[in-house]
């Protein structure tokens, strides 16, 4: 499937970079095809669109990359606030305790 080849990048790019001098002819679109022949019509519109997709998947996929490192910038930014989370959680467990027991020692004394 010609789809899958550009969403996957093995269809070379030139294919897409000489076809478009034809789609910049004026008679290059589905109705003056249509007038010509309507096979030639289907092949016509199937080349503008699948054009369009190329063009739309190329811009897409940088954002795509980018998207995946940020989500996984965020999920060690995440694994690394559990993790200290759990450290000051731990902490403050101990601070309670000290506390405690410096409340403790203090009634004793008195």
């Amino acid at each position: 499937k010609i789809s899958t080849c550009i969403q996957d990048g093995t269809i070379d790019e030139r294919n897409f970079k000489d076809v478009r001098k034809y789609l910049d002819q004026e008679y290059f679109n589905v109705k003056e095809m249509q007038n010509k022949n309507s096979a030639a019509a289907g092949i016509c519109n199937f080349v503008i669109n699948i054009v369009k997709y190329y063009d739309t998947v190329k811009d897409i996929e940088p954002k795509k990359q980018a998207l995946k490192e940020a989500t996984n910038q965020l999920n060690d930014a995440n694994s690394k606030l559990t993790s200290v989370m759990d450290s000051v959680a731990k902490l403050e467990a101990r601070l309670e305790k000290l506390t405690t027991e410096l409340k403790e020692a203090n009634r004793s004394k008195q």
